[in-house]
């Protein structure tokens, strides 16, 4: 059965003002030439360059290495390897910004350590179901070309993450030529050298370009649309008015996450906000829905089935089926349909959607309860329809605000079936803290 979803809440004003003050663009301007990369970012880069597998020594190949004349940089995150993210099916998206926001709570969840401990049980299958099959296949065939210089380059922190990336690309025999993640700082508690993500990995690629002047194309692959965009138009560059290489390619990989793990994620956000004893988690009203009875959610599930596709791998649609959404937002009590909150009601199943790997839901019309199913007229129900997610991916809760736009089909008259339940909120995580900053004194 699906967890109640749940809201933030902030009842410390610091917190959203530590928010607002990110940059409003993620990206500086944009390196170009070896010659704009900094003294001390190339003091950075030669010394991560002097540690890596391909220049101290190479025993991957029988015979010496030929000069490498391509380079392929694999992402980590959402491309090679399935990352765990926080779901909205349980957190609301401040609670997450809160979580993520470096030194808010704690490191902030991509410099966390605790963000990548997956537990014991996951580390002795050697993280299976973690690893993007379409991706390990393009990595073992980098690496298997003498020719070509195979790098994972990611933002993840040397410090604390060095350690652990290194064992998990272990774990599945992948012997990168350099394994580089942002050197930010060289050492645990300096100093940080680059800007940004973006700016280390441009900063990498002019080094990298320079200190190895055979490389004459360059593959990438990533996730994130806008790193695509800009890692292409980078390298154009170097193409076309620097003719620094001669072709060069960005390879977009869809994002996905590994399966739906609510435990780990409770565990892993009370670690995160447990220890400074600042944060609680309340339950915040997030939408506006009917809760299903228990007969009724039995009846769902004894009746539409939903199986994902064998092979497909990370995040699968699972089994919620126990609300219909009115609306994803806390509507206030004078706009709350059907009688209001705590009203009972019945709501009729209309149409079906089903795609492959999307998942299962239904499209219902609502009226209220009678107390008798066959005592129905047609236009006793709303003349809105409302969707019923039976299986969905907990990732793409946000979708279900688009429902209209699906390619509904009618259901049998015998799947017609009624559905009983009340009007109510449901709820997100959220955060409260119990500071209280004492009131400013009047000046007299």
């Amino acid at each position: 059965m699906q967890q109640q979803p749940f809201l933030l809440s902030f009842s410390d004003p610091s917190i959203l003002a530590l928010i607002q003050q990110l940059p409003s663009s993620p990206f500086p301007l944009m390196k170009t030439t070896y010659a704009d990369v900094r003294e001390d970012e190339k003091g950075v880069l030669d010394r991560q360059f002097q540690k890596c597998a391909f220049f101290k020594h190479d025993t991957r190949f029988e015979s010496p290495r030929p000069p490498p004349t391509r380079l392929a940089i694999f992402d980590f995150d959402s491309t090679l390897f399935y990352s765990p993210l926080l779901s909205p099916t349980i957190w609301h998206p401040t609670l997450v910004q809160a979580v993520t926001t470096e030194g808010l709570c704690g490191p902030g969840w991509w410099r966390d350590i605790r963000s990548l401990q997956l537990g014991a049980d996951v580390e002795q299958t050697r993280w299976q179901g973690y690893w993007n099959p379409g991706v390990m296949v393009e990595v073992r065939a980098a690496l298997a070309d003498p020719k070509t210089l195979t790098v994972l380059l990611t933002g993840r922190r040397v410090h604390p993450f060095y350690d652990l990336v290194s064992k998990m690309i272990k774990s599945q025999g992948l012997e990168f030529d350099m394994v580089c993640l942002r050197p930010d700082p060289e050492e645990p508690h300096g100093a940080s050298v680059f800007d940004s993500t973006m700016d280390y990995k441009l900063s990498f690629l002019l080094h990298l370009l320079h200190t190895v002047p055979t490389l004459q194309s360059v593959d990438m692959w990533d996730d994130r649309p806008p790193h695509v965009r800009r890692f292409q138009a980078f390298l154009d560059q170097l193409c076309s008015d620097q003719g620094l290489i001669k072709d060069a390619s960005v390879h977009a990989v869809h994002g996905i996450r590994p399966r739906y793990n609510p435990k780990w994620e409770h565990d892993t956000v009370e670690r995160i906000i447990g220890p400074s004893k600042q944060y609680t988690l309340v339950p915040v009203a997030s939408s506006t829905v009917i809760t299903l009875d228990p007969s009724t959610i039995t009846n769902l599930t004894n009746r539409f089935h939903y199986n994902p596709p064998p092979k497909m791998t990370g995040e699968v649609p699972v089994l919620f089926a126990d609300t219909i959404v009115l609306s994803l937002k806390p509507l206030s009590k004078h706009r709350v349909p059907f009688g209001g909150i705590g009203t009972r009601v019945q709501a009729k199943v209309v149409a079906l959607y089903e795609h492959r790997f999307r998942g299962l839901f239904l499209k219902v019309r609502v009226r209220d309860d009678s107390g008798d199913d066959d005592d129905e007229e047609e236009e006793d129900y709303s003349e809105n329809t409302y969707c019923l997610p039976l299986y969905f991916k907990p990732s793409e809760r946000s979708h279900l605000s688009r429902f209209h736009e699906w390619k509904w089909e009618p259901v049998r008259p015998m799947d017609q079936i009624v559905l009983h339940g009340k009007v109510d909120y449901s709820y997100l995580y959220g955060l409260d803290t119990p500071i209280k900053h004492p009131k400013r004194k009047r000046d007299n």
